[in-house]
């Protein structure tokens, strides 16, 4: 049956997309504000061209650590809106970020260890990841930030300009287009261009 084939080979393809995929998050905060600029960068192991999201979000407790894992959280749910398949443990899912503090308070909202320095906005913020994470094969990895990490940079770059461009008040379509640029710099880059850690360099990687 040609439906039937045709649905094989959609599954097929939507395998190979979702095997090795790279989400790198990052998040700009100004001295002395409330608003987090978050951007996210998922990457393809086949080459396929990235998807990029910048925006905004405001902590009053949490400072950027929130913002971190609000960005964590965003590009997360944007992932599963475009493989839903994720959720049903088919292929798997590496994040990418710069900050300790993120990986270390969702370590510790996962084993139920909160101290009492753990803010309420991060702490929901963990909530939301873990909750959307369920049945993804995921794992969470530390980056050193402004180190050259290509997808780091890019998720960095998105950030910045999120926050800068609310605090500006820049209207949606030049917004659009400062985007659209960044987009044009991350298709020329693929995951397998991304640097791999030096012997010694300091990685946290976890499975939560």
């Amino acid at each position: 049956d040609l439906r039937q084939h045709r649905a094989r080979h959609a599954h097929e393809v939507e395998r190979g997309l979702v095997s090795g995929l790279v989400l790198a998050c990052d998040s700009s905060r100004g001295r002395g504000k409330s608003v987090n600029g978050c951007g996210y960068v998922l990457a393809y192991s086949n080459g396929a061209d990235p998807i990029l999201g910048a925006y905004t979000s405001v902590s009053t407790h949490g400072g950027i650590r929130a913002g971190e894992l609000a960005a964590i959280r965003r590009g997360l749910q944007s992932t599963l809106g475009h493989h839903p398949v994720l959720r049903d443990g088919v292929g798997d899912l590496k994040v990418l970020t710069d900050s300790k503090a993120a990986l270390e308070v969702l370590e510790r909202v996962s084993a139920g260890t909160l101290q009492p320095f753990d803010d309420t906005d991060s702490v929901a913020e963990c909530k939301r990841i873990l909750g959307s994470a369920r049945g993804v094969n995921i794992s969470y990895e530390w980056v050193r930030g402004h180190n050259g990490h290509p997808l780091n940079e890019l998720a960095d770059r998105l950030a910045v300009l999120a926050r800068r461009n609310r605090e500006m008040g820049v209207d949606e379509l030049t917004n659009a287009r400062m985007i659209a640029s960044i987009r044009q710099d991350a298709k020329s880059l693929v995951v397998g261009a991304a640097p791999r850690p030096a012997a010694g360099r300091d990685l946290h990687h976890r499975r939560l």
